[in-house]
């Protein structure tokens, strides 16, 4: 019998309307291709070869599979809380290495010099502090006219 969640793990599968790090990396396994970065001058085989390499570990690693399973089980593209095997320090610290593989790895083995999207970083923050603080005064103010209507 499948599991409840087995209907999540669909995000796993590829799919032709977005690109991921592994499905880039995949592509780049063409030699063609890799060595066509690496000739125009500004691209490196050795990071692209760094990059193929982070992230197989990055995949392989702890921090990814216990928030695998979250995104699988708990969450489900629904919000849910966090079960105690998976915590923000692992999003984080996946965060983090997905943005060097692309920043840095990615960008420097394709020759496409520093990402813009390292820029947006504070205006990213800043979005997503306004979404959460409206969120949870909606919430706020949600739990108070229901409080109001059972008195």
């Amino acid at each position: 019998m499948e599991p409840s969640w087995h209907v999540s793990i669909q995000s796993d599968r590829k799919r032709g309307n977005r690109a991921s790090v592994g499905q880039i990396l995949e592509t780049l396994k063409d030699t063609t291709l890799a060595d066509f970065f690496a000739t125009d001058g500004r691209g490196s085989t050795t990071a692209l070869q760094q990059a193929s390499k982070s992230y197989d570990d990055l995949c392989e690693s702890d921090s990814y599979n216990r928030v695998k399973r979250l995104r699988n089980k708990a969450v489900a593209h629904t919000l849910n809380t966090l079960p105690p095997e998976a915590g923000y320090e692992d999003v984080y610290k996946l965060a983090e290495i997905a943005e060097d593989i692309v920043g840095g790895q990615l960008f420097a083995g394709c020759g496409r010099g520093t990402p813009g999207f390292l820029g947006y970083r504070t205006q990213t923050a800043k979005h997503a502090k306004f979404f959460w603080d409206t969120y949870f005064s909606g919430m706020q103010s949600g739990k108070m006219v229901q409080k109001q209507r059972s008195e």
